[in-house]
Formats: C-alpha cells, structure tokens, sequence
C-alpha cells in the first residue's frame, strides 16, 4: 500500500470480516496519511485497531456506534519511543500546518486515535 504500511495491518481483527471496495478506499487514504506522519518521525507506527466490521465494532469491543473504524477511516496507533501525548501534539500541529489531513484526534492513555472523516473532531480520554 504504503512504503511502511501493508493492508494486512488495516484488516478487522474480528476474523472472517472482508473489506468492501469503499472501505478499502477509504483505508488506501488513510494509509497515505499515516505514511506523511510515518516519515516525518522517522520512527516505526504500530496500528493497534483500524478497519473494524460492524459485528465487531459493537458487539466485541463495544466501540462508537458511528465509529470510524466501521468505514476504514480510523487508526488507533502507537509510535516508537513517543508518547501518545507527544504523538497527539505533533498531528495537531502538522494538521494546523496542512501537512497533514486528519479530521478527528483522539488522546488516550496508550495510543492515538487519527481518522480522515471531513469535520473537525478532537478529544481527550486519558485518565489522570
């Protein structure tokens, strides 16, 4: 897909979920996205949880009912050796420089929530 991205990353882990050509397309642009910030850190990214079927989203993990993730949009990610605090900072700042196009950003204790919906979107889950 990406030069450090395959899809094998972005798939459902729920098992026997196929993604549909939206979907798909909607994961090939995410990808490119994550591959800007990929070589603006210079550091590996691991996706924790991308595309995720319906029947997964909500029955296993209990995730967003309009999640994301549902239509391939979302990544939740780690980066190597960075904090997701700092991980939040350095997308919010490449966004506000039009480096980068991610619409919703999320903060949580262990990773970062990046997605390519259209609106603005920014939220803090961590627990202090």
């Amino acid at each position: 897909m990406t030069k450090n991205f395959s899809i094998s990353e972005f798939e459902c882990k729920g098992g026997n979920c196929k993604m549909t050509a939206d979907v798909k397309n909607n994961v090939f642009k995410l990808a490119e996205q994550l591959q800007i910030l990929r070589d603006k850190v210079k550091k590996p990214i691991k996706i924790n949880s991308a595309f995720r079927c319906a029947n997964y989203n909500d029955n296993v993990i209990k995730g967003a009912k309009h999640s994301q993730h549902k239509l391939g949009k979302a990544a939740d990610i780690v980066v190597s050796g960075m904090t997701p605090n700092d991980v939040h900072k350095l997308v919010c700042e490449m966004v506000e420089l039009g480096q980068l196009n991610f619409g919703g950003i999320g903060k949580y204790n262990t990773f970062t929530h990046l997605d390519i919906r259209e609106k603005k979107s920014r939220w803090d889950y961590t627990k202090k």
